[in-house]
């Protein structure tokens, strides 16, 4: 992938893992591998292109529909949840979800849940 072939507000398959290219600087991208934080974040400079990586489209997720937590929150990982919002229009945080358990949601991205099918 060539450095003219990014924008934001898109995942990409970058490392074998898949990132969300946050915003561009003018001679780089800020990635992020869930959300905005020190830990998730790396930028990708104009120099170190070409890269091995490719546009992805995210799966994509129902309202009522039973997942696990497998993102950053260690409150939540591997907690059943249902999502109860879907916001697609927030590329990054689209989904919510609420923990019957202790009876409390989160936002998540399409790469934090994992459908669950009984």
């Amino acid at each position: 992938m060539e450095y003219h072939e990014m924008n934001e507000d898109t995942w990409i398959h970058y490392n074998d893992d898949h990132y969300f290219v946050y915003e561009e600087h003018g001679n780089y991208f800020e990635i992020l591998t869930s959300a905005w934080s020190p830990e998730t974040r790396q930028s990708l400079f104009k120099t170190e292109f070409p890269i091995e990586a490719k546009i992805v489209e995210p799966p994509k997720y129902q309202k009522g529909q039973s997942v696990l937590y497998k993102g950053f929150d260690i409150n939540y990982i591997n907690k059943l949840g249902t999502i109860d919002i879907v916001q697609l229009e927030d590329k990054l945080y689209s989904y919510r979800i609420y923990f019957q358990h202790d009876q409390t949601n989160l936002w998540a991205t399409p790469y934090e849940v994992e459908p669950v099918d009984y």
